[in-house]
């Protein structure tokens, strides 16, 4: 007999071929090393395929994915946002109160700029100094 195949083996592991197959196959494998080594291959491979396949019940399955994909409750106001919120109005609050106090200081220099001006006979002002004009 020559080798059997691949699909020849299978069946036979299987016990799907005629009985006549059957015996000639296993009479092969006692006296071929070969095919006894792809046989053993086979078998491990049959058992690791047959350990990991589980029998499931469609009713059962159907619930499983059910849950698996339903979408998880979102919770509304998580602690990362409200502290997010919270440092952001807070932010908001300091930038107007600064802006407001700066330019309430800057009217007052400007008013009390304005009175030097008037007071002292001043012709020019800017930033490197004050140019005085004396009537004295």
């Amino acid at each position: 007999m020559i080798h059997p195949n691949f699909e020849d083996l299978s069946s036979f592991i299987d016990k799907e071929l005629p009985d006549w197959k059957l015996k000639e196959i296993e009479e092969h494998i006692e006296i071929c090393p070969i095919c006894r080594e792809r046989l053993e291959d086979l078998l491990l491979i049959d058992q690791g395929v047959r350990a990991s396949y589980k029998e499931f019940d469609t009713q059962t399955f159907t619930i499983e994915v059910l849950e698996k994909i339903r979408p998880k409750p979102v919770r509304r106001r998580s602690f990362r946002l409200r502290l997010a919120t919270i440092g952001l109005a807070v932010s908001l609050i300091f930038g107007a109160s600064f802006g407001i106090v700066r330019s309430k200081y800057r009217e007052n220099l400007d008013r009390e700029k304005q009175l030097l001006i008037s007071q002292h006979n001043i012709v020019s002002s800017g930033d490197m100094g004050v140019i005085f004009i004396s009537d004295r």
